[in-house]
C-alpha cells in the first residue's frame, strides 16, 4: 500500500505552463497555497492518491 499524497499545480496562462504549489498535510486535512497573478485568473489542478493507489484529478477554472 502507498501512503496518501496530494499534488497541486496552478496555471495562469490558459493551461500551458503549471507552477507547483506548496501542499501541507495535517491529520485528515490537506492545504495548498497557490500564487495569484496581479490580473486574470488562475486554474489550480489537484491530483490526490489514497493509500490503495486510487487517484482523482480535478481543476478549478478561473479561480
Amino acid at each position: 500500500m502507498e501512503s496518501p499524497s496530494a499534488e497541486v499545480r496552478s496555471f495562469a496562462d490558459g493551461g500551458r505552463t503549471g507552477k507547483a504549489a506548496t501542499v501541507r498535510h495535517s491529520g485528515s486535512t490537506w492545504q495548498a497555497s497557490v500564487h495569484l497573478p496581479a490580473s486574470g485568473g488562475v486554474a489550480p489542478r489537484s491530483q490526490v492518491t489514497d493509500a490503495a493507489g486510487d487517484r482523482s484529478v480535478g481543476t478549478v477554472y478561473r479561480a
